[in-house]
């Protein structure tokens, strides 16, 4: 009785980790009111490291995600594929070479939320659970999950 019931322990410990794991997914996200569609990862790639690129008549912006360091890295180990690092020294790079914007940046999940829909033609990247609980932003497309 108590092998089973230690087994069935087991069981159900590893079963949710297994859900957790399949929960934890970065998304790209915009504005409600944005009619910004699915972007190539090509095309994340060019916005993100200074390129414009625009949809339906919209430039694009992008918004670096500093709220959360780990969504952060995950995207551009994952979706950008470069390190911090080497992020950050192309982005300086472009800006003295070709005078280049660097994307902005917010520090706060409330200021990240507020600068999407205030810039209605600006994405951003963050944690899916997130995203599904703010109204006033919508998921533009799944970009990782940890189960991947």
């Amino acid at each position: 009785m108590i092998r089973l019931f230690l087994l069935l322990l087991c069981a159900l410990y590893f079963s949710t980790f297994a859900i957790a794991e399949t929960e934890k997914r970065l998304v790209l996200v915009t504005s409600v009111n944005s009619n910004i569609s699915q972007l190539s990862t090509k095309e994340l790639k060019r916005i993100y490291i200074g390129l414009s690129l625009k949809q339906n008549n919209q430039k694009i912006k992008p918004i670096r995600n500093h709220s959360d360091s780990f969504a952060h890295e995950v995207f551009l180990q994952n979706v950008i594929i470069m390190s911090s690092r080497i992020y950050e020294r192309q982005l300086t790079t472009r800006a003295l070479r070709k005078g280049s914007k660097r994307p902005d940046s917010e520090s706060s999940h409330a200021k990240l939320v507020a600068h999407l829909n205030r810039e209605t033609n600006s994405i951003s990247y963050m944690w899916e659970h997130k995203a599904l609980s703010d109204d006033s932003i919508r998921v533009i497309q799944p970009l990782w999950a940890a189960s991947q």
